[in-house]
């Protein structure tokens, strides 16, 4: 009579600790979702952030353009006249550097970038970039694309640490009908 118990029990324990098993596995599949849905919030706000930004700098081109024109009225030298211009034009280029992430299409990678271009450059490190394809859809989910790019721009910041010249370039274009990312480090063998 033990024993209908026993063969009984074992295979409850045993569905039991399956149950417990399949349980654990689909809480941490549902932490680590959530990790990355954070992590999303976070790009998003960043891309909110460019947008602001780019909108801001929209506002400001009248002024720019009419401080341009207005050189000539300052300058007594056509060659100071090019100079001031050259020196103007960098440094708007220089504030408009991350307005063409905007042409990824995708929300969260833009935020994304945006973000680790800023730490980049926080670092003392620069970025050079190149968008000439659009992100809409891709196979790969975006979260995994931003976790790969994510190991990519680390490692390559580290690697530029203990370099002359901290510069990094990053593409991203298309080839055949598929999207690529590139990034080099000058001056790294491969």
């Amino acid at each position: 009579m033990h024993m209908q118990y026993y063969l009984l029990a074992i295979p409850a324990i045993l569905l039991l600790l399956y149950a417990i098993f399949k349980w654990d596995a689909a809480r941490s599949e549902a932490e680590r979702m959530k990790e990355s849905l954070d992590e999303i919030e976070e790009d998003k706000k960043n891309y909110e952030d460019l947008l602001t930004n780019v909108r801001l700098q929209q506002h400001a081109l009248k002024n720019h353009m009419e401080t341009i024109s207005s050189f000539r009225y300052t300058q007594q030298t056509k060659e100071g006249l090019a100079q001031t211009e050259e020196d103007y034009c960098n440094q708007l280029r220089k504030e408009n550097k991350y307005t063409d992430l905007l042409l990824l299409g995708d929300e969260a990678l833009t935020g994304f970038l945006y973000g680790k271009f800023r730490a980049a450059g926080d670092r003392g490190i620069e970025v050079d970039y190149r968008i000439t394809a659009e992100i809409r859809q891709c196979l790969v989910p975006v979260y995994h694309v931003i976790e790969m790019l994510g190991i990519l721009f680390d490692n390559a910041m580290e690697a530029v640490n203990g370099m002359d010249r901290k510069e990094i370039f990053f593409t991203v274009g298309e080839t055949a009908g598929a999207v690529s990312l590139k990034m080099l480090v000058p001056g790294m063998e491969l």
